[in-house]
């Protein structure tokens, strides 16, 4: 998480943001959208190279079909071997036009997989921070009323920051303590 923040406080506050919104789905949605990218890349890779593969059929066709109809029954063409050297040069370069594609790509998947881990150790870490204060609050809540249960879900729904989070916590943790119950431990980040 230190890292995917690189320092920055407006980060960890968004990610405590994600906390009070309380929506258990949003790792679901956002891992659907990404093997949806995914998916649809392959698919796009696939069709572009079919397409590239039918296009030097279709042109080694009409070459041969050039050939054929330029060169006599009775003779063969003959290939010098500056012909084949050029041929093998277009060869080599149609080569190494797919190698740079595919190392741009492999970089781009690398980019993309480096973000996804990002976003997976940002959203468990929403999710575990989510489920602490569910569990405080159920520990607490017979030690509450129904006002100041109320209060302190909207107080939840409203936190901003880190410090909104460890605040709330600590208070329903220290209520649960003075009622002799215990919370498990949980070190906000």
């Amino acid at each position: 998480m230190d890292i995917a923040s690189l320092g920055l406080t407006s980060y960890k506050d968004g990610v405590y943001q994600e906390i009070a919104t309380d929506n258990p789905s949003a790792i679901g949605a956002a891992t659907l959208g990404e093997v949806l990218l995914v998916f649809s890349t392959v698919i796009m890779m696939i069709i572009l190279y079919m397409l590239r593969f039918l296009d030097r059929i279709r042109a080694q066709r009409e070459r041969l079909l050039r050939t054929l109809s330029e060169a006599s029954p009775a003779s063969q063409p003959d290939i010098s071997m500056e012909a084949r050297r050029q041929e093998s040069m277009a060869r080599l370069r149609v080569v190494r036009r797919f190698q740079l594609v595919f190392y741009l790509l492999l970089i781009a998947v690398g980019v993309v997989f480096v973000q996804h881990q990002f976003y997976v150790a940002r959203e468990t870490y929403v999710n575990s921070a989510d489920a602490h204060y569910h569990q405080v609050m159920r520990v607490d809540s017979p030690y509450l009323d129904a006002h100041e249960e109320t209060e302190i879900e909207s107080a939840f729904a409203q936190i901003g920051s880190r410090d909104d989070y460890v605040r709330l916590v600590s208070q329903l943790e220290s209520q649960c303590e003075a009622h002799g119950q215990k919370v498990p431990q949980f070190n906000p980040w």
